[in-house]
């Protein structure tokens, strides 16, 4: 089972306690003279209580509820379309402004351009609303990272090695760091040994 999927599995149980214990003492303010009195001497702590236990928790299930959100949006979009939009911004990647100054280091001719995206970007890919996009000359990478998630898309010229999470169709792959397979991770370390 993926690290990942067992800390949000945890922390999903931790919130769940927390929420449940927070309606609980609630609950038990309305009902109980003896917790009245407690919250009536530390109002303070009860609404630091009420906090941790309630809005924490709604905060973890709205950025659940945002990633599936992205990962369906990403599903269901015309991946023929970012994909033409993705080899646009390849072959144009020079005509665009360079954040590379701003980032660490990275290849001599790779194209950093940070969020907001200039007018200048395909469309397709603007509304995708990325971080950033890194454009090398056989391939872009767009980064669309959510709190506890990364996600993203890789786009490849026509003829390049190709790799990812998963594809959606020939020249386009879902990307969050992870492989499927360790025939996946091989392919991008002999890839990579290229460069």
């Amino acid at each position: 089972m993926d690290g990942t999927v067992i800390v949000i599995a945890l922390m999903s149980v931790a919130y769940l306690f927390l929420a449940i214990s927070s309606v609980v003492r609630v609950i038990g303010a309305i009902f109980s003279p003896r917790l009245r009195v407690k919250v009536k001497k530390h109002p303070v702590l009860h609404i630091v209580w009420l906090f941790v236990g309630l809005i924490l928790p709604l905060l973890f299930t709205v950025n659940l509820a945002r990633i599936k959100i992205r990962m369906h949006s990403l599903q269901v979009a015309d991946h023929a379309l970012i994909l033409a939009a993705c080899r646009q911004a390849v072959e144009h990647r020079c005509e665009y402004r360079n954040d590379k100054d701003q980032w660490g280091a990275l290849h001599e001719d790779t194209v950093l351009i940070l969020a907001p995206l200039p007018l200048e970007i395909p469309e397709p890919l603007r509304k995708l609303n990325p971080i950033h996009l890194i454009i090398n000359e056989d391939q872009i990478n767009i980064s669309m990272p959510l709190p506890f998630c990364r996600i993203g898309l890789k786009a490849f010229k026509s003829g390049a090695e190709e790799y990812g999470t998963f594809k959606y169709i020939d020249g386009l792959w879902f990307w969050n760091g992870r492989f499927e397979s360790i025939e996946m991770e091989n392919r991008v370390r002999r890839i990579k040994s290229k460069d």
